[in-house]
């Protein structure tokens, strides 16, 4: 019994600290993520809409190709975020008051 103890006591151990660190450097990488995220949305909002439709267009084609061969999710997953990281700078693009002339 005392060989089983050891053992799940460590593992128990070490996943109480990787707990603790993750929750600490949450907060950081959250922050991060966001402003990695913004700078895209922002870069990507400077493209024409027509370029931007062209990328998302490709992006799903991706996903659904990987799909279709059967790729493991998390790869499935990539190929769709870069037309889910378009398709917001599309949502989120500032829009601009029509110009009325007289």
């Amino acid at each position: 019994m005392a060989r089983i103890a050891r053992p799940v006591s460590r593992a128990v151990e070490i996943a109480r600290t990787s707990a603790a660190t993750l929750v600490d450097r949450a907060p950081g990488t959250v922050r991060a993520t966001r402003a990695g995220v913004h700078g895209t949305t922002s870069a990507l909002q400077t493209l024409p809409d027509e370029t931007l439709r062209w990328l998302t267009a490709g992006s799903v084609g991706l996903a659904a190709g990987l799909q279709i061969a059967g790729a493991p999710r998390l790869v499935r997953a990539a190929g769709v975020v870069p037309a889910l990281l378009m398709g917001a700078a599309i949502a989120l693009r500032p829009t601009r008051p029509a110009r009325h002339e007289a």
